[in-house]
């Protein structure tokens, strides 16, 4: 599991769900008030990392060298290929 905070009152979390392995990555955009649901593309592997890089551009990456892109706050993630497995 990760985590990220932009600004006061934003925060990122990547991880997964233990009982299906399946990532899960969340919002809030009230200083944790309030947690929203964030959806992946293709039923994400379990997630390890998160990195904004400010606040609209940010990754995600997780097992088997899966990787996502987001350019709008977390809004839509594309799949970005790696080429690592394992």
């Amino acid at each position: 599991m990760d985590a990220q905070t932009w600004g006061r009152d934003t925060i990122y979390v990547a991880g997964y769900d233990f009982a299906s392995t399946t990532g899960h990555l969340i919002t809030s955009k009230n200083g944790g008030g309030i947690w929203t649901d964030l959806t992946l593309p293709n039923g994400a592997p379990e997630l390890f990392a998160i990195c904004f890089t400010d606040k609209n551009n940010g990754y995600v990456g997780g097992q088997t060298g899966t990787l996502y892109k987001t350019t709008n706050a977390g809004i839509s993630w594309s799949t970005l290929t790696t080429n690592i497995t394992g």
